[in-house]
């Protein structure tokens, strides 16, 4: 079994075994001084919260996609909890609108989890395997926590990512559900890139991600309008973001990554308010929207957002999903993306 994987188009990074631990992230970027070290792991979303970071025992970059066992390996679903029950997440999101119409902030975050018990045990790597399938991104993640757990998904947001003085960025933030008929499909991805409502949630993410690397960067290009990207079942507002770090800027991919996140993707704006709120709304969050990825002793690396992830633990994996409200949300409508984004695991774990 890895301890982690990373995998994308043309790059899988695996790892097995721990040869060190790390509680901050500042024990970890000392550790990176050597330019042949590597720190594997995640960042929490709550940043009281204990990151998950680690030098692997052994580790393997390829260019080759990574081998994972097969998902047809899963023992049945029992039964399934849902974290809060419907009813209650959809009171929570109309109050979280009057918030906003009220003017105590401009956007929130709001998360539920659907936990799935098992007959058996459950293989982490054959659940990402049918992620990875369902999901359609081409993306995957696995690491393996301090209690012997698992957090995997399949999620296609880049938080950061650092080559020598060369970063880039692709948040998403706007949602629309897709269809089965082409015609129809291509005219939501049209008016999703049009809605004023989607638009303005997405700027909140490409303002708060130039506010902080602006000034580290000789050169950062931020288009001013954000193209469509689509997984199996979700298209979605995207922004590549690419920037030139500034000669005296010694800065790391994970130093990058701890800087930026949370974004007002998975946070809110303004981002303290949000943090406030949601360390009272949603203190369990965990490793759910918060960062998984890599960093190296030259300081490149690559962390990505933990969104559509799941934990894994025994018998049981708890699957997560949000979305950003603003005030024009609609609350049945914003219930009803939770469960579209839940759709690519319940489909991996043979749930129609």
């Amino acid at each position: 079994m890895h301890s982690f994987i990373f995998t994308e188009s043309g790059l899988t990074l695996t790892a097995c075994g721990v040869a060190q631990e790390f509680d901050r992230i500042s024990d970890a970027n000392e550790y990176l001084h050597d330019g042949l070290s590597l720190i594997v792991g995640a960042l929490p979303f709550h940043r009281t919260d204990a990151p998950r970071l680690f030098a692997p025992r052994e580790y393997k970059f390829s260019s080759e996609p990574v081998t994972l066992e097969s998902p047809d390996a899963l023992p049945a679903v029992a039964s399934v909890d849902f974290l809060p029950p419907l009813s209650v997440h959809q009171q929570r999101i109309e109050q979280c609108i009057a918030k906003i119409q009220a003017g105590t902030l401009d956007k929130l975050v709001l998360s539920r989890a659907e936990r799935f018990h098992f007959t058996g045990p459950v293989n982490p790597e054959a659940v990402l395997a049918g992620y990875m399938a369902s999901a359609g991104t081409g993306f995957g993640y696995l690491v393996e926590l301090a209690d012997g757990e698992f957090f995997i998904g399949p999620s296609p947001e880049v938080l950061i990512k650092k080559q020598g003085r060369e970063i880039s960025s692709f948040p998403l933030a706007g949602t629309a559900m897709r269809s089965t008929d082409p015609e129809l499909d291509r005219a939501i991805a049209a008016n999703l890139q049009a809605s004023e409502k989607d638009l303005h949630e997405h700027s909140f993410v490409t303002t708060g991600i130039r506010e902080a690397l602006a000034p580290l960067c000789t050169q950062l290009e931020i288009p001013a309008i954000p193209l469509v990207m689509h997984t199996a079942h979700t298209w979605h507002l995207g922004t590549p973001i690419r920037g030139i770090l500034r000669p005296d800027v010694d800065m790391s991919a994970l130093d990058l990554a701890q800087l930026l996140h949370p974004t007002a993707a998975v946070n809110g704006h303004p981002a303290q308010i949000a943090a406030e709120l949601l360390a009272k709304q949603e203190p369990d969050r965990g490793f759910y929207s918060g960062a998984v990825g890599w960093a190296n002793g030259r300081g490149d690396g690559e962390w990505r957002v933990g969104i559509r992830s799941a934990l894994i633990s025994g018998d049981t994996v708890t699957a997560y999903a949000g979305g950003g409200i603003v005030a024009d949300s609609v609350a049945a409508d914003e219930l009803q993306e939770t469960h579209t984004k839940l759709g690519p695991i319940r489909s991996a774990l043979g749930i129609l």
